[in-house]
Order: structure tokens, then C-alpha cells, then sequence
């Protein structure tokens, strides 16, 4: 019951706050999101951050054990990316590479934890 509860908060959220219910919000958009947000809204955007890495995580996962291929970058064991450090590196990185702030944020954190976090070998 708990998890529908959760499902549905979600959704009632998204769908009140129509720049989060964009499916190509730039990366750009959600930091401007997070800086002019409530307290409420920039915790939901760390959420959302958190969950599409842990989507990413969870497919390196897939690819290192079940094809046995190379993960799309390599996190150090124990370490836990939280939505806020996620938003600290995609700031430093459209700094460096203003084009990313156009990009879908959910490609900007894939590109931001390969340049971050990349692997030392193919496995």
C-alpha cells in the first residue's frame, strides 16, 4: 500500500508542476527549476536526479553481469551519489561545456558520471 501511496504522490506532483512532466527537460531548465524552487520542489528534483542514476546504475549492473560488457562509467565501490552532488557536477560541467545545458538532463547526468567516474578497464 505504501508504494501506491508513494506512486500516486508522485504523479499528482509531476502532473501539477508541468516543467518536471516535460520528458525533454534540458539540463539547464532543471537547475533554474531547483534554484527558483521551494524547499519541497528542489528535494523532488534531488529525487528524480537520484532515481534516474540509480536507472543508470542499475544498467551497469545489467551490462557488467547478465551481456558482460563494459559499464557506462565506474562509481567507487560504497560510493552513493546523492541528487545534490549531482547537481553540484552538472553545474561544473555546463561551465565547462555550455552545450550540455540544452542537453536532456537525464543525458547530462549519463555524460557528467562517464566523464566523472570513467573505468579503468572494459570489466
Amino acid at each position: 500500500m505504501g508504494r501506491w501511496m508513494f506512486a500516486l504522490a508522485t504523479a499528482i506532483a509531476i502532473a501539477l508542476n508541468p516543467n518536471i512532466a516535460k520528458a525533454e527537460m534540458t539540463v539547464k531548465q532543471l537547475l533554474k527549476d531547483y534554484d527558483d524552487g521551494t524547499a519541497d520542489n528542489r528535494r523532488f528534483i534531488e529525487m528524480l536526479i537520484s532515481q534516474t542514476e540509480n536507472g543508470f546504475s542499475w544498467a551497469n549492473t545489467y551490462l557488467d553481469t547478465s551481456r558482460h560488457e563494459a559499464r557506462l562509467y565506474c562509481v567507487p565501490d560504497k560510493f552513493v551519489l546523492t541528487g545534490n552532488q549531482i547537481i553540484e557536477t552538472l553545474r561544473r560541467e555546463i561551465e565547462d561545456s555550455p552545450k550540455l545545458a540544452e542537453a536532456p538532463f537525464g543525458y547530462g547526468i549519463l555524460v557528467v558520471n562517464m566523464r566523472v567516474f570513467p573505468c579503468k578497464n572494459s570489466n
